[in-house]
């Protein structure tokens, strides 16, 4: 499992916790899971939440399961401006 943070690219994307509509641009975070494919292969499945509903995602997860603990264990995080790297990295991941 790998963790993201980008912003979304179009209106289309939807949050899985609170099932609302990202807006354009707008800082999501992923969940990224191996998924078998119909040909045998494994294929990377992405699950995009807004900040609220993904740490509070988070913070159900079993104890044992592989969180996020540095904000530069997301991807994409050196691509977000100074502004929300700041936002993220004043989030307590653990």
């Amino acid at each position: 499992m790998s963790w993201l943070v980008e912003y979304s690219k179009s209106n289309r994307r939807t949050c899985q916790g609170s099932k609302t509509k990202f807006e354009k641009d707008e800082l999501c975070f992923g969940k990224v899971t191996q998924m078998p494919s119909g040909d045998g292969e494994m294929k990377d499945m992405t699950k995009y939440f807004k900040a609220i509903p993904f740490f509070e995602m988070m913070s159900r997860m079993r104890k044992t399961t592989e969180k996020p603990t540095e904000p530069t264990d997301f991807c994409g995080f050196d691509e977000l401006n100074e502004e929300d790297q700041e936002r993220v990295t004043q989030v307590n991941l653990v």
